[in-house]
C-alpha cells in the first residue's frame, strides 16, 4: 500500500490539473473569453477543436480520478478513508472533508455520466450530445467539483502542517498571451 503522503500528492496534483484543463477549456469556451479569440480561434480552427476537446476531456477524465468510488484507486474516498487511520490527522479533519465531498457527490455522479458514456468509454446507448443532456452538467459545475477537490486535499495538507496548495494560472495566461500574439501577427480584429 502507498503511503497517506503519496496518495495525498498524486490527489493533489490530480485536482490540479483538473482545474487547469478546465480553465484552457474555458479560454476557448467562455462567454467572456471566447469573442476576444475568436479571430485567431477561426484562422487556426483544425488545432483549436482538438485542443478544446482535449482539455475537456483531461477534465473530465481527472474529475472523475477524484471522484470514482473504486477502493482500489486513488480517488478521495479512498483518501478520507485512510485518513481516518493517519496519526496526526484527526477526526474534526477528516469529517469536515467527508462533509464537503458528500455535498459534491451529486455532481460527481453527473462526470461519471460523461466519463463512462462520453469519454472514457463510447456508450452504444447514448451518443455524445445525449450523454451530456443526460448528465445535465454545467461548465461552473465542473469548476465547483475542482474547488471541491481542493478544498478535502488541503484539509489534509493543513492537517499535516503543510501549507494550502493554490490553483495555478500560468497555463491559461499563457495561452491568453499566445492568442493575443498569433492575433497581432496576423493583425486579425476582434468583433465588437
Amino acid at each position: 500500500m502507498i503511503p497517506f503522503d503519496t496518495l495525498l500528492d498524486t490527489l493533489t496534483q490530480i485536482t490540479i490539473r483538473a482545474r487547469l484543463h478546465w480553465d484552457i477549456w474555458w479560454a476557448y469556451e467562455g462567454e467572456t473569453e471566447r469573442p476576444k479569440h475568436l479571430p485567431v480561434m477561426q484562422e487556426y480552427s483544425d488545432f483549436v477543436r482538438f485542443d478544446l476537446h482535449a482539455h475537456l476531456t483531461s477534465c473530465i477524465v481527472c474529475l472523475y480520478q477524484l471522484y470514482e468510488r473504486n477502493r482500489k484507486t486513488h480517488n478521495l474516498s479512498v483518501l478520507l478513508d485512510r485518513a481516518a487511520c493517519e496519526s496526526g490527522i484527526g477526526p474534526k479533519v477528516v469529517e469536515s472533508a467527508k462533509r464537503s465531498l458528500d455535498r459534491a457527490d451529486e455532481l460527481a455522479k453527473k462526470v461519471r455520466i460523461l466519463r463512462n458514456n462520453a469519454f472514457g468509454h463510447r456508450s452504444l446507448k447514448l451518443n455524445y450530445d445525449a450523454a451530456f443532456a443526460q448528465a445535465h452538467i454545467t461548465p461552473f459545475e465542473l469548476r465547483c467539483l475542482c474547488k471541491t477537490a481542493l478544498g478535502v486535499v488541503n484539509h489534509f495538507h493543513k492537517a499535516l502542517g503543510h501549507g494550502d496548495w493554490p490553483f495555478n494560472d500560468l497555463p491559461v495566461d499563457d495561452l491568453r498571451r499566445l492568442l493575443r500574439d498569433l492575433r497581432d501577427f496576423h493583425g486579425l480584429e476582434v468583433e465588437a
